[in-house]
């Protein structure tokens, strides 16, 4: 690489840092999360939007539902069998520095691509939670996943969990606004305290809880210590630099198989591919590959999960 192309390089990675901060300072100055994204604004900037970046799904604003310190909007996406929806909630109060800042702090800002990408992933595979208890872990403001499988899909229960007792407030009172298929909990749920919970579960999803160096090995407790001999592990997550790495190779030394995938459907491909021409689009951190883990006593052959 010549010293010009290196040079330009990491210019525009300054100044995608710096539009990052700019959107947190948004959140904490002017009062709370800026408005959904619309599905058709197709040349809209990744940092400014909060959320449907893969456009995924069709994103409704709800007016009726509007509140002093929050809007809400309709997810909705287009199935073989019809449509099927959840109504969200976006907090819109001014935030402090403390729900800003830190590990279990940053789900309380947006609903993040890999938050979109893997509730639609859930959702394409329903009949694969059929039956199946579910625990969302560092699901965020909303546990997008987590609601849209318990408002469609046959779970038998789904258990919807944060680090911080903002967001979990946040997903309850969504779980009052929509109608549950199936018995729905939800509380906070430090990875470090993974000894005080003592239920397991057959499937535990998680969207982009890989990127604090600190918080990894928690993690990975916490799925070793919760997981059922036949489960199964979805997490979605960009690669940024080593992260993802260190915890795939952390998770294989302590017994689990995994399975990394780019290519894992064709509308998240091609939307990946288009996005590749946008100057603010940085594939290394804003790419969510997916992850499937299961004990290695588990006969289920990973690479057969949720193909393409």
């Amino acid at each position: 690489m010549k010293n010009g192309d290196a040079l330009r390089q990491c210019i525009d990675r300054q100044e995608m840092v710096r539009r990052r901060w700019r959107l947190l300072a948004q959140a904490l100055f002017a009062g709370g999360s800026v408005s959904c994204a619309r599905r058709n604004n197709r040349t809209y900037d990744f940092l400014e939007n909060l959320s449907n970046f893969f456009d995924l799904f069709d994103v409704h604003p709800q007016p009726q539902l509007a509140e002093p310190t929050a809007s809400w909007y309709r997810y909705e996406l287009k199935v073989d069998d019809g449509c099927k929806s959840v109504k969200i909630r976006h907090p819109t109060a001014s935030f402090t520095i403390d729900q800003l800042v830190g590990f279990n702090n940053t789900g309380n800002v947006r609903v993040w691509p890999s938050e979109e990408v893997l509730a639609y992933l859930a959702l394409k595979n329903e009949p694969f939670f059929a039956g199946k208890s579910v625990l969302e872990v560092g699901g965020g403001m909303s546990c997008l996943a987590g609601v849209l499988l318990a408002q469609h899909a046959d779970c038998q229960s789904v258990q919807l969990t944060d680090g911080h007792p903002n967001a979990v407030q946040n997903v309850a009172r969504i779980v009052e606004a929509n109608a549950p298929n199936c018995a729905v909990g939800c509380e906070v749920l430090v990875w470090s305290e993974y000894r005080q919970h003592r239920r397991t579960y057959d499937v535990i999803l998680a969207a982009d809880c890989l990127f604090f160096d600190d918080s990894r090995a928690d993690l990975l407790l916490l799925v070793e210590a919760v997981l059922r001999p036949t489960g199964v592990v979805l997490m979605v997550a960009p690669r940024r630099g080593q992260s993802l790495q260190k915890f795939v190779s952390c998770a294989r030394r302590s017994g689990f198989r995994c399975s990394v995938r780019s290519h894992y459907d064709k509308a998240v491909w091609l939307r990946h591919n288009e996005l590749k021409a946008q100057k603010s689009y940085d594939e290394d951190a804003h790419f969510p590959l997916l992850v499937v883990m299961t004990r290695m006593s588990n006969r289920v052959e990973t690479d057969s999960l949720w193909q393409v």
